[in-house]
């Protein structure tokens, strides 16, 4: 069980340290996050309890598990940029973007449900982001319509949310083929020397560095991954080797787990750069 209820303040409404002092007015005990300045852990609570107040009402903040900060950390999104969130829905990731971007510059955010996409606007709405606007796409064809447009782009991947899986699982198979489509899709849609991040939060070795390793395969020389580091945080080396044993492409090391623990669910992180054109 994850101690503690983790949440993001949205610095698009308030700033930390207000919705900090708000919550402790409420009775609740505080604990920032020493590698993610706009985190908090708080004590004392319920995600009912916290959802209830009108500060959440007001978009003060959104409740996501710490680890799921770590991919638009190493997407890295600055203002003005023009930014993709491939799988978007239900939107704590697009916010924490859009935050990061100062609500200046362009966000499409992007999911394939009619349903998860209009929660996904009302989220948009209620945590004041301007810069995004939404799309009903499906994801692998997405980058026909935005062919090497993208600054960024965020693949946070349907997944198994699996700690262990069967490497002949149907379902673990029938993802990892959507997730190698998704992520081919992204890095069209990107521009030359652009950056795309994939993640997911499930640990299975067939949905996470084997879907970079047949996009490394299928298309070489078009994407590199990239190391990236976030001091403080729990990451540790993605694997080198398949279930089989047999060597993953050089590069796939620089990709980054979170081993799930009491404080952190489990993920995956991979940060691609584009090629650019000689």
């Amino acid at each position: 069980m994850i101690a503690g209820v983790h949440l993001r303040v949205n610095t698009l409404v308030n700033t930390i340290q207000d919705c900090a002092a708000r919550l402790q007015a409420a009775g609740f005990a505080v604990q920032p996050l020493d590698w993610c300045p706009e985190a908090l852990t708080v004590t004392g609570a319920t995600a009912r309890n916290l959802t209830g107040l009108p500060d959440y009402e007001r978009g003060a903040f959104f409740i996501q598990n710490h680890a799921s900060l770590l991919p638009v950390l190493a997407l890295d999104p600055q203002p003005g940029e023009k930014v993709l969130d491939l799988c978007a829905a239900p939107g704590g990731k697009t916010t924490h973007i859009a935050a990061r971007m100062q609500n200046r510059g362009e966000i499409v955010a992007n999911d394939l449900s009619r349903q998860r996409v209009y929660r996904l606007a009302n989220v948009l709405r209620q945590f004041g982001v301007t810069c995004a606007r939404t799309t009903r796409m499906p994801g692998h064809l997405l980058w026909q319509r935005y062919p090497d447009y993208f600054d960024r782009a965020l693949v946070d991947a349907p997944c198994s949310m699996r700690g262990t899986a069967d490497p002949s699982s149907s379902s673990v198979r029938s993802l990892a083929k959507q997730q190698r489509f998704l992520l081919k899709s992204a890095l069209s849609a990107t521009r030359p020397g652009g950056v795309i991040v994939y993640s997911t939060c499930t640990t299975t070795v067939e949905e996470n560095e084997a879907v970079l390793a047949w996009l490394l395969e299928k298309q070489p020389g078009l994407a590199v991954v990239e190391p990236f580091d976030v001091p403080g945080a729990p990451l540790a080396p993605a694997l080198t080797h398949d279930a089989r044993g047999r060597p993953f492409p050089e590069g796939i090391a620089h990709a980054r787990r979170v081993p799930p623990s009491e404080m952190l669910e489990g993920f995956f992180i991979a940060r691609l750069r584009k090629a650019t054109a000689d």
